[in-house]
């Protein structure tokens, strides 16, 4: 029986409408919402722009201008997860709590 579902949450509008089915399947098996935001690594991706070097000269402020975007899209991923969990009246904890219902 389902007890945890892995949810991604990319921190755009769209984040909305996967915790929405997501909580359809978890409302069934009263199972417990885990949601994943990745946040890509800034200096990790353009040091791979730039290996071979002919990039270099373009990564100049570059990886400030990648960690801002995903520091934004970390927070709103989270500030959507936590008007999702209180629209639907959703427990928010690290597991799943031992009462009926879903948690997230």
């Amino acid at each position: 029986m389902i007890k945890t579902i892995l949810v991604p949450a990319t921190g755009s509008q769209t984040d909305d409408g996967t915790f929405a089915s997501a909580l359809i399947v978890a409302r069934a098996f009263d199972a417990h919402l885990d949601v994943l935001h990745a946040r890509v690594d800034a200096a990790a991706m353009v040091a791979s722009m730039a290996t071979d070097g002919s990039g270099a000269a373009m990564t100049g402020g570059l990886v400030e201008r990648v960690d801002e975007e995903a520091a934004r899209r970390e927070s709103a991923a989270n500030q959507l997860f936590q008007r999702f969990c209180e629209r639907e009246r959703l427990a928010i904890a690290d597991t799943p709590i031992e009462e009926q219902g879903p948690t997230a």
